[in-house]
């Protein structure tokens, strides 16, 4: 099956006070499907630090050989809650992009779904929600 190419991502997003350069963000699933078109344009923004968190070294590695050094990798996964308070340290923005997405692998891998796409989803909140407790921006 051949796929049409993907649309260009455009981040939309504006809030008051937003200024990119002085933003450090962290991308959950970096590598993913999603977050792989969502870094490019974050770089595009010139964002002051920009943080990778993926599972997947070969693909971090690809990432890089891309990116450079203009991206900062994590190896670690969402179900980590202490690696993510880790990878979370001084950062202003999370995008939460970590998830398992295929229905066939799910029907099989239940547990292992659940494991990522809820509790690794409540461990990314709790990691933010840490941050800002502890004074974080």
């Amino acid at each position: 099956m051949v796929r049409p190419p993907r649309p260009p991502v455009v981040l939309a997003v504006s809030l008051p006070g937003m200024n990119w350069p002085d933003l450090s963000i962290v991308v959950t699933g970096g590598t993913g499907s999603l977050g792989s078109v969502l870094v490019p344009e974050l770089l595009r923004r010139k964002v002051q630090r920009l943080a990778v968190l993926s599972r997947d070294e070969a693909k971090q590695h690809a990432m890089r050989q891309i990116h450079g050094d203009a991206v900062r990798y994590f190896l670690g996964d969402v179900r980590d809650l202490d690696r993510l308070r880790l990878a979370f340290r001084n950062v202003d923005v999370v995008i939460h992009a970590a998830a398992l997405k295929q229905q066939p692998a799910g029907e099989y891998n239940p547990d292992e779904f659940v494991l990522t796409n809820v509790i690794g989803t409540r461990n990314v909140v709790r990691a933010a929600v840490d941050g800002l407790e502890a004074g974080g921006s």
